[in-house]
């Protein structure tokens, strides 16, 4: 029982801070600084400068805090620390470095063949999140564009939808935006061990506990790899989601090269995948634990969010690099940020949509065809005026 270092004794006078609730602390296995000894106790109480742990024969003993490993004393912080006593920004993200960007967006339609009337198109235009502004400069519309419309789906994106009445072989007619775009990297909270479960989940949530296309949370093998990961429940939030982070990615091997979209249950069954297989992987892991997750999309790339929340209630949407370096809790990426989730409703289409994508349609004439739609996304990195 970490021998040399653990001194049986009863504790003796006041704790200097108790634990704010012993029975939800219950046993762990204690760890050294060296690593080489342990020992199964729960937290009494914290003196001034070491910590009382009865074990699982009711034997009380302290334990210098200096000579417990670093994942003890974090243990000791969380269980002792009032997270009332932490102002709210210091569980909110933050927000520096930031960047400008300018970014032609929009579609083309081009007659293929014959006649088409009454065509409907969309696409999705970037918005504004708190790690990025966007500003409309400029929005180009072409002759013989009628109806230029947006709206948002799903709290996750926005949508322009515009018309034309008619267009014949050869001709064409676009909508395209130019816009200002300040980005931001995200910096971690400074207390996130404060943070918590959500203790509600409302309706704005539930989409982020439901299964999305790719995301099978229903499926058996689904099911039984959540129950694998390893996640002690007396850590904090932060650290149980971060458990469940890791094992994503040391489940899911990087596949470098190219095939179709495979999602959790093929990435699972793999052993392999991109980025879309881990985020889909991880949000599906967070999910059947209950923890509302989804896909973050920028330019080239998709990662996960999760949703916590502090004390008051006050719930924060925390970002994780799916493949790459390992960033956990923050985001330093200047990728233009084009959607966040995974389960849409489009009238363009029939059930839910992983992502919003263009459409088309129209009424065809006879020996006609559909247009050819041609997306338009340019970004350029503006420089700084230092």
């Amino acid at each position: 029982m970490l021998v040399g270092l653990l001194l049986a004794q009863g504790s003796t006078g006041a704790p200097e801070s108790a634990v704010s609730d012993p029975s939800a602390a219950g046993a762990r296995t204690w760890t050294d600084d060296t690593g080489q000894h342990r020992i199964r106790a729960t937290l009494v109480h914290v003196e001034r400068a070491s910590v009382v742990l009865e074990t699982e024969v009711g034997r009380q003993i302290s334990v210098p805090l200096d000579r417990l490993s670093a994942a003890d004393r974090q243990y000791v912080l969380q269980r002792t620390s009032d997270p009332t006593e932490f102002l709210p920004e210091q569980m909110q993200l933050r927000y520096a470095h930031a960047k400008q960007l300018l970014v032609r967006v929009g579609v083309e339609i081009t007659g293929s063949q014959g006649v088409c009337n009454q065509i409907i198109v969309t696409f999705p235009l970037p918005m504004s999140w708190p790690e990025q502004h966007v500003e409309i400069l400029d929005q180009d519309v072409s002759p013989g564009v009628q109806r230029v419309t947006t709206r948002v789906l799903n709290d996750g994106v926005r949508q322009v939808e515009f018309r034309v009445p008619r267009l014949v072989a050869g001709q064409s007619a676009h909508v395209i935006y130019t816009l200002q775009v300040e980005r931001f990297h995200i910096l971690p909270p400074e207390q996130p061990h404060a943070l918590r479960f959500a203790s509600r989940v409302g309706r704005d949530l539930r989409p982020y506990l439901a299964e999305s296309p790719y995301i099978e949370i229903s499926h058996p093998r689904v099911k039984a790899a959540a129950a694998e990961i390893p996640i002690d429940t007396t850590q904090s939030a932060w650290q149980q989601v971060e458990t469940i982070y890791d094992w994503t990615r040391a489940r899911i091997s990087h596949y470098d090269g190219v095939r179709p979209l495979q999602g959790a249950l093929r990435g699972l069954e793999t052993g392999s995948g991109d980025c879309e297989e881990i985020t889909s992987l991880f949000v599906a892991m967070c999910r059947l634990r209950g923890i509302p997750a989804r896909c973050v999309w920028v330019e080239g790339h998709t990662y996960p969010e999760f949703y916590l929340e502090d004390p008051q209630g006050n719930g924060v949407w925390i970002p994780c690099e799916s493949l790459g370096d390992r960033a956990f809790g923050g985001m330093p990426s200047y990728r233009l940020l084009l959607q966040k989730g995974d389960r849409f409703t489009m009238t363009q289409k029939r059930g839910p949509q992983r992502y919003v994508t263009p459409t088309i349609s129209g009424n065809v004439e006879r020996d006609g065809a559909q247009p050819v739609l041609r997306e338009i996304l340019e970004v350029e990195e503006v420089p700084s005026q230092r």
